[in-house]
């Protein structure tokens, strides 16, 4: 991470860990995909954490003399799937257990809702939970092990030269993948329907002009005779 920071256009570097859960509360029952951040970096406030409606992001780090060490923040759709609210408690279950004479034991963790976002995507806010790096690992067992290192840039449509920046500073052995990679099949998507769009406004426009130009030449065609007797006349 350090040498990442240094690569000029990083607005911050960030090791998170991902993995998928069960949610449950009460009889309701979820599967989502738990995010573990480095909550106790300075860039994780900086960066904006969504729009947190209730409770607060800063609280997904818990004090070392507190009780309750496992938060998780919501999202809003989730939240009332669950009919949880800030404060209630949630289990998280995990594939990532203990063994034991009746064979692997999956792991079981009460987390505390400490803040319920909108991201403004309802496939992501039902889907998505968030919590302190240090509470993943334990969690799911990984140690200090994490998914990846995601990282800000300052310019978006710079993310090319970046990576290149970026496999240069961490040597070889890694992979980058940007917004772009990730998301082509959006932007594919919404490629494919701006041209139908264009195409579709230019067959209209198309028709429309013919349909004029067909009846401002038919009503020349009519009043041809009357012209050639006007001209006649003098006219």
């Amino acid at each position: 991470v350090p040498k990442i920071k240094t690569v000029k256009g990083i607005r911050s570097a960030t090791p998170p860990l991902y993995q998928p859960v069960l949610t449950s509360s009460g009889v309701r029952q979820q599967g989502i995909m738990l995010k573990g951040m480095a909550v106790e970096d300075r860039a994780f406030l900086t960066e904006g954490f969504f729009d947190v409606l209730q409770g607060s992001a800063a609280d997904l780090v818990a004090p070392a003399d507190d009780p309750i060490p496992y938060r998780i923040a919501l999202g809003t759709e989730m939240a009332k799937q669950l009919g949880t609210v800030v404060g209630d408690f949630v289990n998280l279950l995990t594939d990532e257990g203990a063994l034991s004479p009746l064979g692997n034991v999956p792991a079981r963790r009460s987390f505390k809702v400490v803040a319920i976002f909108s991201s403004g995507l309802a496939d992501f806010d039902s889907s998505w939970g968030f919590t302190s790096l240090r509470s993943a690992q334990r969690l799911f067992g990984t140690g200090d092990l994490v998914s990846l290192i995601e990282c800000h840039v300052s310019d978006i449509y710079q993310v090319k030269p970046i990576s290149t920046e970026i496999l240069n500073v961490v040597g070889p052995g890694y992979a980058i993948k940007d917004w772009q990679e990730l998301y082509r099949p959006i932007f594919q998507a919404l490629q494919l329907e701006r041209l139908v769009m264009i195409v579709t406004i230019g067959l209209i426009v198309l028709v429309a002009a013919l349909n004029i130009i067909i009846v401002l030449i038919m009503m020349v065609m009519e009043k041809n005779r009357d012209i050639a007797v006007l001209m006649s006349m003098g006219a």
